[in-house]
């Protein structure tokens, strides 16, 4: 009888939540929390508007009362009662609690047919100092909910309320304006109406909380929402418009026709207002340009042919019409597929992977006069070139890894084996002496990528650092430290304990030669001279074993001598200074108002790396005067020898990565896109352009922000646009990022240098049985 008498309440039936698919998912609220809720949710109701009798959806819980204090919620679609109770986030219990504001309001209270969901998650508020608290609409989200569905009554006060209150939000979408705020947010496809379950999940995005069955219900169809039925002023001139379209000129094509009189193919909004006007279509200026505002989705001031599509007013010719454009893009998407499935690419797959390209004489296989069509096509170019640089990246990894894993088995270490064979002597390598010593050891590598692996930064000579870097780094620091005690490594030789090391070990009847020294009775000594890194076994053995070239446990005299010779990089045996760093960007930012811009001042050659000359040379050129080396190693993590943009600033280098890979899918090349871009062929690319194509094609991007630090030529009037004087890029400040060096993603860079590394023990494996097999063969008489 209870539930008779509560589903006489309302104009649709209850359904009990262990019944239904919910659509609530608290995962923010604590164990007790999420206990009283549950006790609640077993004799309370969910009040659902059916989309289908027999699908109905949950929106509405009763008796809320027993619900504690709790933390903002996520809402989400098709989440059973069974699972409810598993998706609950583990917090930190240090976390502070948020302090929700009950309503004090009574218009707050939510109608009885009522529905409300949010984004994943809410964010966390901490009170500011005068003890008020930040986004406190966000903070009371689940309380404002819970008081509106305990309410049954809907006023038209109330509902005017939460609609004025969704068309703020959707102004705000659509930055100031309520028909772009619009299309973008609910209507991309120009339907003039959105969805239920899209609708639900953009406004919980928003937090909007309010009756979305009386605002669906409005012209009796539950399951699209109209523009008309939000804002009927816009709707009904929208209407207008397309009809007007229809009578005037036919079809949006004809209308774009005779729109675009000087056939430039883009129509700017004060052209759009004057013609309308011209053509006696009845509103005034501002409508006209809220009209523009709606067409002009991507608020890029132009529109063009495509962007009319949506005004036709027959829903089939409209769709047949927008399809006519997409097919041709998916065939062409499906068949590069295809192709790239099938055809044969000459490349080696890695370790691991297995090729799936069809034998030549397959019936499926990719026909030699079809090849030369397909290779143009963007996909097949840019995962072409994907796949060479993987190629000879994973040359490289592997020429490296077995010069390193060679040296280190026949000489211990890299340093020992630079200083008796590679260049005797010697602190670094040159080309030449890499290629000889290849030859001597008939090491089985190709020496170009061997060579472009060792010498990092391209200076013709492989230092220690970049054979290997924390050795070279103990070293250096080893070295300073010498140098500031003693004046020099070899006065180490002479200090009182370096000699009463010497003599108890002769004493002792343990060592009688006096030109060299047991490696435990240097240890000794740098002991009582309280070197630093006496205490950290890895650095006593980098230092230890990097003196003894022979690999006897001895140093002698000559080993420190040729420490001295040595002239580190200036920046190996300085610490990381983040303060520095700080400093020196700030410094940067002030001078070329944006990382990205300062990065293409360094970055001189255009490599996506940059030197330790390059940064001394800018520091310089920018009057830093602050701790250059220390600035430096907080970049260089890696002791690499060069910092990338992702080192720098790793905002700047994921926005530079994704328009050269959007740039690479959709044209093939930076440079295809540049010219795919210039429509009027002005030798240049303005911002309007480049907006709307980012917009047309999907690129999530800055496109400002771009913009800005690719035209690093904006104060000389002559590189404008020629035919509107505009700020433009030209094809020299964008077609670097055709051979830009994008680094792979780190956790595919692990698994590549894993790959390497067994597949420089398979080739040291292999080479150690075929020359164990010729000693074994017979000598000829």
């Amino acid at each position: 009888m209870a539930e008779e008498e509560e589903t006489k309440k309302y104009d649709v039936p209850l359904i009990r939540l262990k019944d239904c698919s919910s659509q609530l998912d608290t995962d923010d609220l604590d164990e007790e929390e999420r206990k009283a809720l549950a006790e609640v949710s077993k004799k309370g109701y969910y009040h659902a508007r059916p989309k289908t009798q027999e699908a109905p959806s949950p929106q509405r819980i009763d008796n809320p009362e027993d619900l504690p204090q709790a933390r903002p919620t996520t809402i989400r679609k098709r989440t059973t009662f069974d699972t409810f109770q598993k998706k609950w986030d583990k917090f930190d219990k240090e976390e502070p609690e948020l302090k929700v504001v009950e309503p004090q309001k009574p218009v707050d209270a939510p109608p009885s047919r009522f529905s409300f969901s949010c984004c994943r998650r809410t964010e966390t508020v901490e009170p500011d100092g005068n003890g008020k608290e930040k986004d406190k609409y966000n903070q009371d989200y689940l309380r404002r909910g819970v008081a509106r569905m305990t309410n049954h009554q809907s006023s038209d006060v109330t509902l005017r309320s939460e609609r004025d209150e969704l068309i703020d939000l959707i102004t705000a979408a659509g930055g100031g304006s309520l028909m772009r705020g619009w299309r973008q947010a609910l209507d991309p496809q120009g339907e003039l109406e959105v969805d239920y379950d899209d609708f639900c999940r953009v406004t919980g995005q928003w937090r909007w909380v309010g009756d979305i069955n009386a605002l669906f219900g409005g012209d009796g169809d539950l399951d699209h929402l109209s523009l008309m039925e939000i804002a009927n002023k816009e709707g009904k001139l929208m209407n207008n418009f397309m009809r007007w379209i229809k009578e005037e000129f036919g079809s949006p094509a004809d209308f774009f026709v005779a729109l675009d009189a000087n056939k430039k193919g883009k129509v700017a909004r004060h052209t759009f207002v004057s013609f309308c006007v011209n053509r006696n279509f009845k509103a005034s200026e501002s409508d006209l340009n809220r009209v523009f505002d709606c067409i002009d989705t991507g608020d890029i001031g132009s529109i063009v042919k495509e962007d009319c599509i949506f005004l036709e007013l027959d829903p089939m010719k409209r769709n047949e019409e927008r399809q006519r454009g997409g097919l041709v893009r998916e065939w062409k998407q499906r068949a590069a597929m295809e192709f790239l499935q099938n055809a044969r690419t000459g490349l080696k797959p890695l370790p691991g992977e297995e090729s799936v390209a069809l034998p030549e004489r397959h019936r499926l296989a990719p026909r030699p006069w079809q090849a030369g069509a397909f290779e143009q096509i963007p996909m097949v170019v840019c995962q072409r070139r994907y796949e060479r640089e993987r190629d000879a990246r994973f040359k490289r990894k592997c020429a490296r890894a077995t010069f390193l894993k060679q040296i280190c088995i026949s000489y211990g270490n890299e340093v020992r084996a630079l200083r008796r064979d590679i260049n005797p002597g010697g602190h670094h390598a040159t080309l030449t002496d890499v290629r000889k010593y290849c030859r001597q050891v008939d090491l089985p590598v190709e020496i170009s990528h061997l060579w472009q692996s060792l010498d990092a930064d391209s200076d013709g000579k492989v230092r220690m650092e970049e054979l290997c870097s924390q050795r070279a780094e103990v070293l250096a620091k080893f070295k300073e430290w010498s140098r500031q005690r003693f004046g020099s490594s070899v006065a180490l030789w002479e200090t009182p304990e370096a000699v009463r090391a010497r003599a108890r070990w002769r004493g002792q009847g343990l060592w009688i030669s006096d030109t060299k020294m047991l490696i435990a009775a240097f240890g000794e000594a740098l002991r009582e001279l309280k070197w630093p890194g006496i205490h950290t076994a890895e650095e006593r053995s980098y230092v230890f074993t990097s003196l003894d070239s022979m690999g006897c446990n001895l140093i002698t005299v000559e080993d420190l001598a040729w420490l001295d010779r040595w002239i580190p990089s200036e920046f190996l045996a300085a610490d990381p200074s983040a303060e520095a760093w700080s400093d020196l960007k700030d410094i940067l930012v002030k001078t070329y108002q944006h990382p990205l811009r300062a990065w293409r001042i360094l970055d001189r050659d255009n490599s996506n790396r940059i030197g330790w000359t390059e940064f001394r040379d800018v520091c310089k050129k920018v009057h830093f005067n602050g701790d250059i080396v220390g600035a430096w190693r907080m970049l260089d993590t890696d002791m690499s020898g060069y910092i990338s943009m992702r080192e720098y600033d790793p905002s700047s280098e994921e926005l530079l990565t994704s328009f050269k890979e959007w740039a690479d899918s959709n044209f093939g090349s930076v440079r295809h896109c540049f010219k795919a871009l210039d429509s009027d062929r002005s030798g240049s690319v303005t911002y309007p352009e480049l907006k709307r194509a980012c917009h047309k094609m999907k690129w999530m991007g800055n496109v400002r922000t771009l913009f800005d630090c690719l035209d690093l030529d904006s104060g000389d009037r002559r590189n404008r646009d020629a035919a509107t004087g505009k700020r433009a890029i030209s094809l020299e400040e964008i077609a670097f990022l055709d051979t830009w060096h994008v680094e792979p993603r780190p956790e595919l860079a692990k698994f590549e240098d894993e790959l390497a590394d067994l597949e420089a023990s398979r080739v040291l494996a292999r080479e150690q049985r075929l020359q164990e097999k010729t000693l074994r063969l017979p000598l000829s008489p």
